[in-house]
């Protein structure tokens, strides 16, 4: 055993039960308004172009954080999806388009994360990430009075018929945080 500190505490810790987990998740698992900040273009392993584009949300107590990283693949099976995402992202796919990563930058979305597990091949490590849906993206319909509500996970009741409306619940708890799951 170490001793450590000026008090001569020893420390004592049977790892055998920590979580060798790597986590990289930043926000709880929810759908929140965000901005794409970056865009990367990469090649997938069937040698077709992957744009990785990193979305941080938009608005609310975790304004600035990583919702996540998600891939857009520009191969003959990913285009349908790219398509879906550009067309709400605001672009004209109803013909010839030409893009760069870069022209994604700025754009704004309503984004669906959910928490997602994998291991590592080259460490063996577990890793937590959060990922995009295949249909993870809505158009972000941006109040002019205010930014849009958070509908993460533990959020409010917003409006599902369970007898609580969004103005009652604010009544309740003016500051918001006791919905919120941490």
């Amino acid at each position: 055993m170490k001793t450590i500190g000026t008090q001569g505490e020893t420390m004592r810790q049977n790892f055998a039960d920590i979580d060798d987990t790597h986590s990289l998740v930043s926000i709880p698992p929810g759908q929140y308004p965000c901005i794409l900040v970056d865009a990367r273009l990469h090649v997938s392993r069937d040698g077709s172009p992957r744009w990785g584009v990193h979305w941080k949300v938009l608005s609310g107590i975790l304004a600035g954080k990583t919702a996540a990283w998600d891939n857009l693949n520009w191969s003959e099976r990913g285009l349908p999806r790219v398509k879906q995402v550009l067309k709400l992202l605001g672009f004209d796919v109803s013909g010839v388009l030409e893009l760069e990563p870069s022209d994604l930058l700025g754009c704004k979305a309503l984004v669906q994360v959910a928490k997602e597990a994998y291991e590592d091949e080259l460490t063996g490590q577990r890793i937590e990430r959060l990922s995009v849906p295949y249909n993870g993206y809505e158009a972000l319909e941006e109040d002019p009075g205010g930014a849009p509500e958070w509908h993460g996970e533990g959020a409010r009741d917003q409006g599902d018929g369970d007898g609580m409306d969004p103005e009652s619940a604010a009544a309740e708890d003016p500051d918001g945080e006791e919905g919120m799951p941490f």
